[in-house]
């Protein structure tokens, strides 16, 4: 099934990093697959972290955080 669908997406206009970030997400083995930190510091949303993306009708994106790897780092308990 996962082959099927990358075969979907890598004949669309798809961007690498969309088909990189969902067939890792898709991975049969839990433990494979990208934790949520790696997922939201994936380059797939790059953009989202760039000052000067707008939305369509030009408004600026609300406050987000920025993710990324070098700087995320988790509390010890």
């Amino acid at each position: 099934m996962l082959l099927l669908l990358l075969k979907v997406l890598t004949k669309t206009t798809t961007s690498p990093e969309a088909v990189d970030l969902v067939s890792r997400l898709l991975l049969y083995t839990p433990s494979h697959r990208m934790s949520a930190i790696d997922v939201i510091a994936h380059p797939f949303f790059d953009e989202l972290r760039h000052p000067h993306t707008r939305l369509k009708h030009g408004k600026r994106l609300p406050p987000l955080f920025n993710f990324l790897p070098e700087g995320i780092t988790l509390p010890l308990l």
